[in-house]
C-alpha cells in the first residue's frame, strides 16, 4: 500500500506541474487561430478530464488511502463534483452550452476562492476559522517533489479549469 500511495502522490505531483504549463500556455497562446480552433473543439473534454481527476483523486484519497478530509476540503468538492457533471453535460447538450458556462464559471470560482484561502491557512498556519475534531486543515498528508500539497492540487486544478472557462472562444 506504500507504494502505491508513493506512486499515486507522484503521479499527481507531476500533473500539477503539467496543469500549470498548460495555464501558461493557454494564457500566452489562446489569442492564436490554430489554438482558438482547438480550444472551442476541446475546452469542454479538458475541463470534464480535470474535475473528474480531482474528484477520482480526492475520493482515492479518502476512501482508499484514508486520509480525512478538511471542511475545507469538502467545500471544494462540493464545488468541483458538479463541475464533472455540467461539463459532461454540455458536452452532449451543445446548445445549452452558453448557460452551464455561466455554472461552471460560478462553481470553479467559489471553489477556487476556498481553495486559496485553503492554501493560505496551510501555508501561513494563520486560521480564522475553527476546523473539525475530524481533520485539520493544516495536516500534512501530502508534500511531493518538495512543494505538491493537495491544498496545491485542488488550487491548480481550478485554476485551469477556470483558465480554459475564461478563454473558451465565444459563439
Amino acid at each position: 500500500m506504500h507504494n502505491f500511495i508513493s506512486f499515486f502522490n507522484i503521479l499527481l505531483s507531476v500533473g500539477i506541474i503539467t496543469y500549470g504549463l498548460f495555464i501558461l500556455l493557454i494564457m500566452v497562446y489562446s489569442k492564436k487561430p490554430y489554438l482558438k480552433g482547438f480550444l472551442k473543439k476541446y475546452t469542454l473534454l479538458g475541463i470534464l478530464a480535470v474535475s473528474l481527476i480531482a474528484t477520482v483523486s480526492s475520493l482515492i484519497y479518502s476512501n482508499t488511502i484514508g486520509f480525512a478530509p478538511c471542511d475545507l476540503c469538502w467545500y471544494q468538492r462540493i464545488a468541483m463534483y458538479p463541475i464533472a457533471l455540467l461539463s459532461l453535460a454540455a458536452i452532449f447538450k451543445r446548445k445549452s452550452v452558453d448557460s452551464m458556462l455561466w455554472q461552471l464559471k460560478t462553481l470553479t470560482l467559489a471553489g477556487g476562492v476556498i481553495s486559496l484561502f485553503h492554501n493560505f491557512i496551510y501555508y501561513t498556519n494563520i486560521n480564522p476559522i475553527p476546523c473539525s475534531a475530524t481533520a485539520s486543515c493544516t495536516a500534512r498528508y501530502v508534500f511531493e517533489l518538495g512543494f505538491a500539497t493537495i491544498p496545491l492540487m485542488a488550487l491548480v486544478s481550478f485554476g485551469l479549469i477556470f483558465v480554459l472557462l475564461i478563454r473558451y472562444p465565444k459563439q
